[in-house]
């Protein structure tokens, strides 16, 4: 896998932190509401993200200004 031309390491960090803090936030949230376990519902939404930026990382749009094209 080649990075693109446009690759930003920093933007794809943030990127990467915005997609685990929030999809960790939104899983607790959800396992909290629905009287399930807070931990369990934090390792859901982690596993999720790695599973995002995966994918992104994998289409090689990760680190990438939108407005490069």
């Amino acid at each position: 896998m080649q990075l693109p031309e446009t690759f930003d390491r920093s933007l794809a960090l943030r990127q990467s932190a915005v997609y685990v803090v929030a999809f960790c936030a939104v899983f607790a949230f959800v396992s909290y509401v629905a009287d399930g376990s807070i931990p369990l519902g934090v390792a859901t939404g982690f596993v999720m993200a790695a599973i995002m930026i995966g994918f992104y990382a994998w289409k090689g749009e990760l680190g990438v200004p939108p407005n490069a094209e």
